[in-house]
């Protein structure tokens, strides 16, 4: 039940398809579609694999030697940016800025190639995973106004606060429990 009502009362698919400018009308298979593809597809699977990973193979470990500086700078961003389209009402290109940013670190992380790296350049590997999950919990702090369940959960996760600045990961360990944070609808 938590993941629909993320979706529909706190979720940010209302604001994705809805009327910023104009008038809409409500689509079951875009609402679907959004779901499918921006929710699992490209968030729920960047915060899974990346997690996943760190419990798997290297013993919940998420804290990297050192963050990517682009990522960093990238994140700074990201936070005026985001914030002064919320403050002026355009939640859909705030949305759309921070799936962007969802995107560039699914590309990152496949880039990266944790996989290969955690045998060949094991600091490589960490600082991969490190630094995808530094930019997950911003996100998560990002997208906090439009999903507060499941920004609430990676946050936990994290060990990070909801505080809109830039969000070191504060734990060194993260549970073993990470679970799946949207259900496909099919």
């Amino acid at each position: 039940m938590e993941n629909i009502e993320n979706i529909i009362v706190g979720g940010a698919w209302p604001y994705a398809n809805g009327p910023e400018k104009r008038d809409t009308d409500f689509s079951g298979r875009e609402f679907k579609k959004q779901n499918n593809s921006e929710l699992v597809g490209a968030w729920g699977n960047f915060v899974n694999r990346t997690l996943a990973f760190a419990v798997k193979y290297l013993d919940c470990q998420v804290a990297p030697a050192t963050v990517d500086a682009g990522i960093r700078e990238r994140i700074g961003q990201l936070y005026k940016s985001v914030g002064e389209k919320i403050e002026k009402g355009s939640f859909r290109e705030a949305l759309d800025e921070i799936f962007e940013a969802v995107r560039f670190g699914n590309a990152y992380y496949d880039e990266n190639r944790p996989w290969r790296t955690r045998s060949d350049d094991p600091e490589k590997c960490r600082n991969t995973i490190g630094s995808c999950a530094y930019l997950i919990a911003n996100i998560a702090v990002l997208l906090n106004p439009f999903l507060p369940f499941s920004s609430a959960k990676v946050s936990e996760w994290l060990g990070v606060g909801t505080e809109w600045k830039e969000q070191d990961v504060g734990v060194k360990r993260i549970p073993r429990n990470i679970s799946v944070l949207f259900p496909k609808i099919d």
